[in-house]
Parts: structure tokens; sequence; C-alpha cells
């Protein structure tokens, strides 16, 4: 378990554009860390209005499994997000984010782009777009 576990924040305005972002690392990251990193952030900015959280897991009924982060395993996250904080949270493998991050800098509307990630010590992410729509 001596691995590192890295966590970026990113506050985006209504365009989508960055307007603050910290990272922080930890050895244990469960949610209970994530709760509290995602708290601090809407008492600095409190007109947060939705969370997005990519996770390198899938997700089952709204559960993380199969997470790099073996302490993520089994929360519910969204459900706790939600009721903790009363504003929309969405969840999604992280591979999904990156992919269509690089299509809407990259890519025009008609273009196929699959991504793959191969880290070190931690499982490999795919995602693909298809003309517009993320695909695993």
């Amino acid at each position: 378990m001596g691995e590192s576990r890295v966590l970026y924040l990113y506050l985006l305005n209504a365009l989508g554009n960055i307007a603050g972002k910290r990272q922080a690392s930890f050895s244990f990251l469960d949610e209970a860390c994530l709760i509290n990193e995602i708290e601090q952030m809407m008492q600095k900015q409190k007109r947060i209005r939705a969370i997005m959280i990519g996770t390198p897991s899938l997700l089952k009924e709204g559960k993380i499994s199969h997470c790099d982060i073996p302490e993520l395993d089994g929360c519910d996250l969204v459900g706790k997000l939600q009721s903790r904080f009363s504003v929309m949270v969405h969840m999604e493998n992280d591979m999904h984010y990156r992919v269509y991050d690089y299509y809407k800098k990259n890519c025009q509307p008609d273009q196929i782009v699959t991504l793959a990630n191969f880290p070190l010590h931690v499982l490999p992410g795919m995602a693909s777009i298809h003309h517009g729509e993320v695909h695993m």
C-alpha cells in the first residue's frame, strides 16, 4: 500500500473553462478523504452547482467497483455526495472524461477517437468516442 494516490480537483465555470485547480497526494484515499477535500473546495466556492468525478474503476449500480484504489471499492460516493451537498453529482470512469476532453480539443464531430492508458502498477484504461458519443 506504499503507493501514493493523487487527487486532482478542478473548478470549472459555466463555460467549462478551468477557474481553479488543486492537487493533493495521499497514502490512503477513502471516501471520507474525498468528501473532506470536496467540502473544503465548496466552502471556498459557494456557487458550485455540480460535482463530476472520474475514478479508475467500474460503476455497478451506482457503487465503485474494481477500483485501482482498493479503499474506494464498494463506495456509493455519488449518493453520499448528493446527500451531503444537495447538488447534482455525476461519476464516470476517468478514461471517459479524458477521451471526451481530447475529442473536444482536437477532433471534428464526425471523427472516431480511441485513447488507451497503460500506467505502471494499475489496470490499463481505454475509451473511445464515435461521432461524439463515448463508448467503452
